[in-house]
């Protein structure tokens, strides 16, 4: 990614992905996933601070969190939060995760996708993106 003065919104760009068909949700998660990898200090997503300030997006770790992680809206902006318990791996996954469901949140009412194919996609994206940026190959959660 090129360090310039102008500044570019990850949020608005994995938004911009069309979304035409349900059938095509699996293909508009890889574009996504590919397209955020741009945005990430030389493709690699390495700590949940360089993540952080390439989606524009706080990402808190909380203790004592009942869940890996959440997103929710605090003064007009998105928030991640990710348990203090997880290992980093497990933080970076929940993270995009996350992520993911903020990018889908405002294309929800359009998709038809019901809750179990957001999350099916939100998983999709984060192991598109940690294989990518990481190499793994394997499948599942970290």
């Amino acid at each position: 990614m090129s360090t310039t003065t102008e500044t570019r919104d990850a949020i608005s760009t994995l938004c911009s992905v069309s979304e035409e068909a349900v059938w095509a949700s699996a293909g508009r998660t890889l574009q996504q996933a590919l397209m955020l990898c741009l945005f990430l200090p030389d493709g690699h997503v390495d700590d949940l601070n360089g993540l952080a300030r390439a989606i524009g997006v706080p990402i808190k770790e909380l203790a004592d969190m009942p869940i890996p992680a959440t997103s929710f809206r605090s003064g007009g902006h998105w928030v991640i939060a990710v348990s203090d318990a997880l290992t980093l791996a497990q933080q970076l996954h929940h993270a995009l995760h996350q992520l993911k469901h903020i990018v889908d949140t405002q294309q929800q009412a359009r998709t038809g996708l019901n809750v179990a194919d957001r999350e099916a996609q939100a998983e999709l994206f984060a192991q598109l993106v940690l294989g990518r940026t990481l190499g793994e190959t394997s499948g599942g959660t970290p």
